[in-house]
């Protein structure tokens, strides 16, 4: 972890924060047109670099915030986070209805990034970003 690696982070906080004060569509739209701007699927390099940068992100994260709880936060910081590393993920935001929950997370392909895939895989997507 690197000096650049913590002004990323806090600017990836300081991004999540003030996209979720003006609201959860502007913070969607900015991860889509940065998406859609983004043509190449992602390779086994990237997803490396992802799995990579997801665990630097982690380990400077318990001295910021705590993640129960707070997965849309967790989520979107870390998507910018990504996308300073010049990656794209998507944010997913899924529900259950067993016993109501909702529940947000990043992912890149198909490799979830920041929710264990056993914790993701009981949510039905709803929107995908």
């Amino acid at each position: 972890m690197t000096t650049g690696d913590a002004l990323r982070f806090l600017y990836a906080c300081s991004r999540a924060r003030k996209v979720l004060t003006e609201g959860l569509e502007g913070a969607v739209s900015r991860i889509a047109v940065r998406n859609a701007a983004n043509t190449c699927p992602a390779s086994i390099e990237d997803l490396k670099k992802a799995q990579e940068v997801t665990a630097s992100f982690r380990r400077m994260r318990i001295w910021y915030f705590k993640a129960d709880g707070r997965c849309l936060f967790h989520s979107l910081a870390l998507a910018e986070f990504l996308f300073l590393y010049r990656l794209y993920p998507q944010l997913v935001l899924g529900v259950r209805t067993d016993r109501w929950a909702a529940h947000g997370w990043v992912q890149l392909g198909d490799c979830v990034l920041d929710s264990s895939p056993e914790k993701a895989r009981f949510y039905t997507p709803i929107f995908v970003a």
